[in-house]
């Protein structure tokens, strides 16, 4: 089934080749494997309010509590893209839709965080670390290769699926 000409000129550009097609592969291959990492508790990441706490911790990774760390993984996309929304950076890309959209979603996480979830655990900094420096650059490349001035089919389209994913998250 072919897409509609309005959602195939939506889409961000595409790696080309050999690379691209390996880079897709990746990305199949992960988002396929992780629901089995994330369910089994000898290998899920221990970052979120649901994580138990780690009794295997010899001392030698520095621990930080749930809070801190969750704030730590939301709060370096927060600022991106508030940043680039704003244009407040030089040479930054157009504010768009897309980085007004993660502006929202990390809010919501940052408020979640700060005044809805009890936490009692403790995280791994250097996760919590890795994880918002990740966020972060994912956030800076949507805001780069998101379209300025989307045609209506794609605003309505693409604010309609964010703000169920919103209520519903």
């Amino acid at each position: 089934m072919l897409l509609p000409a309005t959602i195939i000129d939506a889409l961000p550009p595409t790696v080309p080749g050999i690379g691209g097609a390996a880079l897709t592969a990746f990305q199949i291959f992960a988002a396929s494997t992780s629901f089995s990492t994330e369910v089994n508790p000898s290998t899920t990441a221990q970052y979120s309010k649901f994580a138990q706490l780690n009794k295997n911790n010899t001392g030698k990774e520095t621990m930080v509590k749930s809070r801190n760390g969750m704030t730590l993984i939301y709060l370096p996309a927060f600022l991106a893209s508030s940043l680039i929304y704003s244009n407040i950076i030089p040479n930054s890309p157009v504010s768009s839709l897309a980085a007004l959209f993660l502006v929202a979603h990390f809010f919501k996480r940052l408020f979640e965080v700060f005044f809805i979830h009890k936490y009692s655990g403790t995280v791994s900094l250097t996760l919590s670390s890795i994880i918002g420096i990740y966020y972060a650059l994912v956030t800076t490349l949507i805001c780069f290769v998101a379209n300025p001035i989307p045609d209506v089919a794609s605003v309505q389209i693409g604010s309609g699926i964010f703000t169920i994913g919103l209520a519903g998250n």
